[in-house]
């Protein structure tokens, strides 16, 4: 049995039901996997005020989620457990998975090994071509780590842009827990969703070009919805001073909902479930980078049964067998490809479901990086 800690935004997450389920994909799976689980969440963002129910929320949610794994909440100058104890927790484990590097950035990989002998400390990129930019320019520190692994399953390949940083980056698709969406019935014709925040951070450049956010992605695709006969359904986290963009969507027969629809992992399942495939709208980045990113939204709608045209990231082609799983490079793409699926449904559900247990099963994936990184 090994001893993991799992560095991930959990609580920090609270109203993101799809982000909370990435995090527990992979405790999912190292549990499954009969290792000792440890989350350490650094929640320094979170409000005094609403400190105490969000954390009771989040372990209630993962126990429902059926985590078993101890759950570490620190503040830096709060009322929760000090530093020294996530960093004592973090020095007894074999191996560090930090998601994000959330660990890192707090400060809590920096006092150096302080437990039982020597661990392997493991940087997990989920956002491709923006981490190693900001690596570049110096936003974040990836010395610390052992160990770097990237969902960009194409950063240092040939063909991809992106400046590894003289880093040997493990390229890996995220894990999903089938599980969870074992029970979920064939999907119906009609309806074809994602959800999806319109600006998360900053835009930096690489030779010249943006590596845009959702916004510019979207505005690029904005006729899709009337070059098909199928309903284009976000669920858009967007501000409504964003007057001009929202306008925009509706004119183009976009159907926006309230992105509360999937704020939690049972809301996130169910809108999924509701759902024919998803349209996944990558950031403008993934796609100029060509990081071969995929989501770990679409992993779950695959895991679902729900097919997924999405766009073209370049991911390998091997990872591709033109069922189940397709992508677009414009409006026109995507809308060929949803007629595709949507004429042979059945036949590409079945594909998606094996889509995700061959390549993403979070057992085979957990198992394979901790073979990888030990």
């Amino acid at each position: 049995m090994t001893r993991i800690v799992v560095g991930g935004r959990v609580a920090s997450a609270w109203g993101q039901g799809g982000a909370i389920w990435a995090v527990a994909n992979w405790l999912l799976g190292f549990e499954a996997l009969g290792h000792d689980v440890t989350l350490v969440e650094p929640v320094d963002s979170i409000e005094i005020a609403a400190l105490a129910g969000t954390l009771s929320a989040t372990r209630s949610t993962l126990c429902d989620m059926g985590v078993a794994a101890d759950f570490l909440p620190v503040r830096r100058n709060g009322p929760l457990g000090a530093m020294t104890d996530a960093r004592a927790a973090i020095g007894r484990s074999d191996v560090v998975f930090d998601l994000s590097g959330v660990l890192g950035a707090s400060g809590l990989l920096g006092a150096g090994r302080l437990g039982e002998g020597s661990h392997r400390r493991v940087f997990v990129d989920i956002d491709p071509g923006f981490t190693q930019c900001w690596a570049r320019d110096g936003l974040i520190d990836l010395i610390p780590y052992d160990a770097h692994i990237t969902v960009g399953t194409r950063i240092g390949t040939l063909g991809c842009p992106i400046p590894t940083n003289g880093i040997d980056w493990i390229t890996t698709v995220p894990p999903v827990w089938l599980a969870a969406w074992a029970s979920v019935p064939p999907p119906v014709s009609g309806s074809w969703t994602t959800v999806a925040n319109w600006r998360s951070y900053g835009s930096p450049q690489l030779d010249g070009q943006r590596l845009g956010q959702k916004a510019h992605a979207v505005r690029q695709l904005l006729k899709l919805p009337e070059l098909t006969e199928q309903r284009v359904i976000v669920a858009l986290d967007i501000h409504p001073d964003e007057r001009s963009d929202i306008e925009a969507m509706a004119t183009h027969r976009w159907e926006l909902v309230d992105p509360g629809v999937a704020s939690t992992p049972l809301g996130f399942g169910q809108f999924i479930a509701d759902s024919t495939g998803e349209i996944g709208i990558a950031k403008e980045g993934y796609v100029v980078g060509a990081t071969g990113w995929i989501s770990d939204r679409t992993l779950a709608y695959l895991a679902a049964g729900r097919p997924a045209v999405v766009a073209d990231t370049g991911v390998a082609p091997e990872l591709m067998s033109g069922a189940g799983l397709l992508v677009f490079a414009d409006a026109h793409g995507a809308a060929d490809a949803i007629a595709t699926v949507e004429s042979e449904l059945a036949d590409h559900s079945r594909a998606a479901r094996s889509w995700a247990s061959q390549h993403a099963d979070s057992m085979k994936v957990c198992s394979s990086l901790l073979d990888t990184v030990s």
